[in-house]
């Protein structure tokens, strides 16, 4: 719906309001080409050959980190290779002093059978600490169920109260179109005196997009088409 102030005879206070809005958004528009001018002329500021040496400093510590990267899996290639053939000796021969005795073999057999009623201990002690949790667990799925249709019912909630929002649905964000002003001098007191203004197709396609029924669209770039160039082969040539 236009604003009142856009009425071919609007009151005065409607009139205001959207004047000030008109003149709030030229000043916006104008702040940002002054930042762009201004970025402009720094970057002409700039020495092309400083650019050219920072564009190949990046672009080397690139290469370096590849190359030292390189270096180290084959100095790790290198270490793995030689402990494989440190691995790779004769056993030396088994001497009668070195054999054990049965008393010794015993209590090797006595302390691995310890161990490993040691290790089975601490299995069943932690089987049972799982089955023990497994209420507290369950109780944790419930949290997170809940959790989880409380998260879905508040985005539901959301989305029904942006319905009559507009949502970015594609690649371009949605821009409102500009404000159809007239000045005090070119207002008309008759609806045949005024002058046309706008586009009704544009106006039907903006309140399209802002009521999320299409996404926003822009204008295709034009791009240089040049003139096809014929050569003839040497091998074609009489």
């Amino acid at each position: 719906v236009p604003h009142p102030g856009a009425s071919y005879n609007p009151d005065y206070e409607d009139y205001q309001e959207l004047l000030s809005k008109a003149h709030e958004v030229e000043e916006k528009k104008l702040l940002e080409e002054k930042k762009l001018q201004k970025f402009e002329e720094e970057i002409k500021k700039v020495d092309p050959k400083t650019l050219e040496r920072t564009w190949l400093s990046e672009m080397s510590e690139g290469i370096k980190d590849k190359e030292e990267l390189k270096e180290e899996e084959e100095d790790g290639d290198d270490a793995i290779n030689a402990e494989d053939l440190d691995r790779i000796s004769v056993n030396p021969p088994v001497r009668r002093e070195s054999k054990k005795t049965r008393t010794q073999r015993n209590k090797e057999k006595k302390k691995k059978m310890q161990e490993k009623l040691k290790a089975q201990g601490k299995m069943d002690k932690t089987k049972a600490n799982e089955i023990f949790r497994l209420k507290s667990m369950k109780a944790e799925l419930d949290e997170r169920e809940a959790d989880l249709q409380r998260k879905a019912q508040e985005r539901r909630q959301k989305w029904q109260s942006q319905g009559l929002q507009t949502r970015k649905l594609g690649r371009l964000k949605f821009e409102e179109p500009l404000l159809e002003i007239k000045l005090s001098g070119e207002l008309e007191g008759s609806l045949r005196k005024l002058k046309p203004e706008g586009n009704l197709f544009v106006d039907r396609m903006k309140s399209f997009e802002k009521r999320n029924i299409m996404e926003p669209r822009q204008e295709a770039k034009k791009y240089r088409k040049y003139k096809r160039k014929t050569v003839i082969k040497r091998s074609h040539k009489v």
